[in-house]
């Protein structure tokens, strides 16, 4: 006797048979939001189904996204336009991002072969307001001067505290912050910087004195332990997003420090608070090296070419670094310039007359058609991950962030701080 329990079991398998069996002839929206915040991440999941609007797992099927109506540019961020379909039969695109906020938007599901669908309207509204900080006693770093995207030199430090003296935010809550309505769309950079990452309290990041220099100050990430990361890292977001841009910072590797393969400094595109990640690339001490007391620096491409400068950074030296980045208008045609010097032990050293010596220059650099579709930089992450691991600690202070537009491709850098 067969019992009621096997035949419904049988039709089960036997539907679910049937349904995999089944070729999907649309797609429907599984999920969306009502509404998200511009230039932040949110995402949609597309189903598809076959003719009787019954789920299809079908994995492997592409399927793209695009806006339909509504003000604004869609990008797909590191997840992109057009994604397979997973073993349940779904495309997530969970890296979707407005630049525009104030309108509402549809987006359209589209995939070979396969009826196409809507999602309902998604409301956009504005991120919150990033200012400008300055905090810093160099010209044009105390504010006032537009074309400064970000000065700190520690001038005015914060008393210590949790999760920080010069950050924000622990990293790792920083991406569900960013954005929600605690915040108004952005978290504010009363300290210069918004993330931290890992064990805050075994390694607390402080702003520490320093002599030799007339900016006593500088940022310290603690003591870089034996796994990959150090234990305070922190990124900040321009107030804007620009196309154009040099960045500058002095750094000191104590005496015996130990370069595993490690990043100091990344560039991502604006908003990146939070999200970890490096877009375009960082520059990067030893890489592919084993660790050593002195190392070469390097531009590391994330997608692109990586170049060395030929400049070798040694332990126990203070060295200013400047950055200087340009998007194309297509192709390889972007520009990227390293300048490096070393400043001695104490840092007073100012070779020159204060202008920098130029260790790389590219005038084919891959920005325009980076990862995803970002068109603008806008945020530096203060990254020192290594792998191979480092072993010491390091600080950094005088940054200096500039937006700049026109002129000759970025020949006439920042100066090296004269006051060093």
């Amino acid at each position: 006797m067969i019992s009621s329990n096997s035949i419904t079991r049988k039709l089960i398998r036997a539907t679910s048979a049937l349904v995999n069996g089944t070729p999907p002839s649309k797609l429907a929206v599984a999920s969306q939001p009502s509404s998200a915040v511009a230039a932040t991440n949110f995402t949609v999941v597309i189903q598809l189904q076959n003719a009787s609007s019954v789920d299809v797992t079908n994995a492997g099927v592409s399927v793209s996204i695009a806006k339909q109506s509504g003000t604004g540019t869609l990008s797909g961020g590191a997840t992109g336009l057009s994604v397979l379909t997973d073993s349940n039969g779904r495309a997530t695109f969970n890296t979707l991002q407005m630049d525009t906020g104030g309108a509402s938007v549809v987006l359209r599901a589209t995939s070979s072969g396969l009826t196409l669908i809507d999602t309902s309207t998604i409301s956009i509204t504005a991120a919150g307001t990033i200012t400008q900080f300055t905090n810093s006693t160099e010209t044009g770093g105390g504010g006032g001067d537009s074309d400064v995207l970000w000065a700190d030199d520690f001038s005015t430090p914060v008393a210590t505290g949790s999760p920080g003296s010069w950050c924000d935010v622990n990293f790792d809550n920083a991406g569900t912050l960013y954005g929600g309505p605690a915040t108004s769309g952005g978290i504010p950079h009363t300290r210069g910087f918004g993330g931290t990452i890992y064990n805050q309290t075994a390694y607390p990041m402080l702003v520490t004195s320093i002599t030799g220099r007339s900016t006593p100050y500088a940022a310290s990430h603690g003591t870089q332990p034996s796994p990959q990361g150090s234990d305070w890292m922190g990124d900040h977001n321009f107030s804007r997003g620009v196309t154009e841009f040099y960045t500058r910072f002095d750094c000191y590797f104590n005496a015996g420090y130990s370069f595993g393969a490690e990043k100091i400094w990344d560039i991502n595109p604006p908003n990146w608070l939070g999200n970890g990640g490096i877009i375009w690339g960082n520059l990067h001490i030893n890489l592919g090296g084993s660790p050593a007391s002195s190392a070469t620096l390097y531009w590391q491409g994330t997608t692109a070419p990586s170049y060395s400068t030929g400049f070798v950074i040694t332990s126990g030296r203070w060295y200013s670094i400047q950055l200087y980045c340009k998007r194309g208008t297509g192709g390889n045609d972007g520009i990227l310039k390293v300048w490096a010097d070393d400043l001695g032990v104490a840092g007073s050293t100012i070779p020159g007359g204060g202008t920098p010596t130029l260790r790389l220059n590219r005038t084919d650099y891959p920005f325009n058609p980076a990862q995803g579709s970002y068109t603008q930089f806008g945020n530096i992450w203060c990254e020192s991950w290594a792998n191979a691991p480092s072993s010491g600690s390091w600080k950094f202070t005088n940054i200096m962030c500039r937006e700049f537009n026109g002129g000759t491709n970025g020949n006439s850098p920042i100066l090296i701080r004269a006051s060093a």
